[in-house]
């Protein structure tokens, strides 16, 4: 799937430069940044829900030390 991405000049050059020091195509880069991004936004959430799970399993538990 192709996409087109708007970016700011500065943010554009940026990438011009680190592909051409690791030769490598900017889009490629690009690609792995944004997988990246994905990616950490995934465990995030994932993460999230755990806490969320432990939290409403341990709910009595807490209740009962906040009244010690």
């Amino acid at each position: 799937m192709d996409l087109e991405l708007m970016i700011r000049p500065e943010v554009a050059q940026r990438l011009r430069d680190l592909a051409e020091e690791e030769q490598r195509y900017k889009e490629k880069l690009a690609e792995e940044a944004i997988e990246g991004y994905l990616n950490r936004a995934q465990r995030r959430e994932e993460l999230l829900r755990i806490l969320r799970r432990e939290e409403e399993a341990n709910a009595e538990f807490y209740r009962e030390l906040g009244d010690l």
